[in-house]
């Protein structure tokens, strides 16, 4: 992925600003998806080994990438 506008991307505890943010991503970071919200407006991923979730709207998926499955 790499984020909009070349900033440091937050990743939180859970798909909400509410959550808590547990760390954060560099733009052109390399970072397996894992799933999405059935919005579609956060996007799971593997973090530290462990799982966070950044907001889906911010970054840009690399055209390769397979579509994710809800």
């Amino acid at each position: 992925i790499s984020t909009l506008y070349d900033f440091r991307l937050n990743v939180r505890l859970g798909p909400s600003l509410q959550f808590a943010r547990i760390g954060s991503l560099d733009t052109n970071q390399n970072i397996k998806l894992l799933g999405t919200t059935t919005t579609g407006e956060w996007f799971r991923i593997d973090f530290k080994n462990s799982y966070g979730w950044i907001y889906a709207p911010a970054v840009v998926i690399a055209p390769g990438c397979i579509k994710l499955r809800e």
